[in-house]
């Protein structure tokens, strides 16, 4: 029977393998799972015995539950040695899942729509860049060119009022 310092340990063992990529090409392996065997699913002729097979259940749980063991410490150990067995099985899983999630992720990103789609994101972004650059240099050739205006009108309005006095001043005389 494994002590539960043991079952402590298969856990923590089991948590150290949830960092880094392992749960997305777990996730992907799970999707690429389903995906084959939706595609396997086709009725059969054994399919057709579930329902006499179903009827059957019954009296079969009723015998096994004859042959339970009567004392408590022993289903109890019993127990826990399934649990640890499912974990370990489904930390076997777990791996099986990832490698076939990391599989597929390689197909996907060696794929030649992948790294064209790639290849049209790094052309958009160099684009926009090149946008970013002409727009930033034409603000500040129309701010040089509005302040070079603002000094000029500045100029204009100083000699025409300098004309305007001495117009006045020859008027007045």
């Amino acid at each position: 029977m494994a002590s539960t310092a043991e079952i402590r340990k298969t856990y923590t063992d089991f948590a150290k393998t949830l960092t880094g990529p392992k749960p997305l090409y777990a996730f992907a392996g799970v999707g690429d799972l389903a995906v084959e065997k939706v595609k396997s699913l086709r009725p059969t002729a054994e399919d057709a015995g579930l329902r006499e097979r179903a009827t059957k259940l019954p009296k079969q749980f009723a015998e096994k539950l004859v042959d339970l063991p009567k004392e408590a410490r022993k289903i109890g150990d019993k127990l826990t040695d399934r649990v640890d067995t499912q974990v370990k099985a489904a930390d076997e899983r777990y791996e099986e899942l990832a490698k076939r999630g990391e599989d597929i992720l390689k197909r996907v990103r060696t794929q030649k729509s992948t790294k064209d789609l790639v290849d049209q994101a790094k052309t958009t972004i160099s684009k926009a860049r090149n946008v970013r650059g002409t727009a930033t240099e034409g603000a500040k050739k129309t701010a040089t060119a509005a302040k070079s205006t603002a000094t000029s009108a500045r100029k204009t309005a100083t000699k025409a009022r300098s004309a305007a006095n001495a117009t006045a001043d020859k008027v007045g005389d």
